[in-house]
């Protein structure tokens, strides 16, 4: 800052240090350092990052690895084991020792975890229980009794077996019962040959039964009753 006499104003002159090149600025080494630091940390974070954006195996390195085989187990069988067909047990057949049936399956029904298995084993002929691991007790049904009903099912009914829900004329007139059969197939809606559920349809069954009862000269109110009794399985 200059200051002139003869009442001349005060004017602001920039000043210089002596060494650094008049109009460049001065470069501060701690600023660029830091950069460069920062500079060398992001280049690894980048590679761990862009994998995640890009996909494995982008770069090569961090490629999947194969699958591994599957187990045998686990494949589909070259050729299919002839059917084993169990013979009628004789009645001459002898009874099995209970103490023996016992030493054989209670080591074999471990169960894998905190779950408890229970059973009961009994002579087809005498009906003598031969082995007894809380029968008695009451359990919630798991999806093994459903291989058990399947069995027992098309042992019974056989595999052509078909469920069937009907509607018949009740005992006074203007009513209809509908009868059910079991048949788990039978849909809300109308009949559905194609599909699984809904092959059979309630609205188709009550458009027939409406045909029906005006072809017999039925009028008025109509009462719908319910007849479970023939059905194997109650809901």
């Amino acid at each position: 800052m200059t200051k002139s006499t003869g009442g001349e104003r005060l004017r602001a002159r920039p000043s210089r240090r002596r060494g650094t090149p008049a109009g460049k600025p001065r470069t501060s080494w701690p600023l660029a350092l830091a950069s460069l630091v920062l500079l060398v940390l992001a280049i690894p974070g980048a590679l761990l990052v862009a994998p995640g954006f890009l996909g494995p195996g982008f770069f090569g390195s961090n490629a999947p690895a194969p699958a591994p085989a599957p187990p045998a187990w686990q494949l589909a069988p070259a050729t299919l084991s002839a059917p084993q067909v169990l013979a009628p047990l004789q009645p001459s057949a002898p009874v099995p020792v209970a103490s023996a049936v016992t030493a054989q399956v209670d080591p074999v029904l471990t169960a894998d975890g905190g779950g408890t298995f229970t059973g009961m084993v009994q002579d087809a002929l005498t009906g003598q229980v031969l082995f007894d691991r809380g029968g008695a007790e009451g359990r919630v049904p798991a999806s093994n009794l459903k291989l058990l009903t399947a069995v027992a099912a098309l042992r019974t009914l056989g595999p052509d077996h078909r469920f069937t829900t009907k509607a018949v004329q009740g005992p006074a007139p203007g009513q209809v019962i509908l009868v059910g059969g079991g048949d788990v197939l039978l849909g809300a809606g109308e009949s559905q040959p194609g599909q699984t559920m809904g092959h059979a349809g309630l609205a188709t069954l009550a458009a027939l039964t409406v045909q029906a009862m005006q072809a017999a000269g039925t009028a008025g109110e109509i009462k719908v009753l319910v007849d479970d009794s023939s059905s194997p399985v109650r809901r």
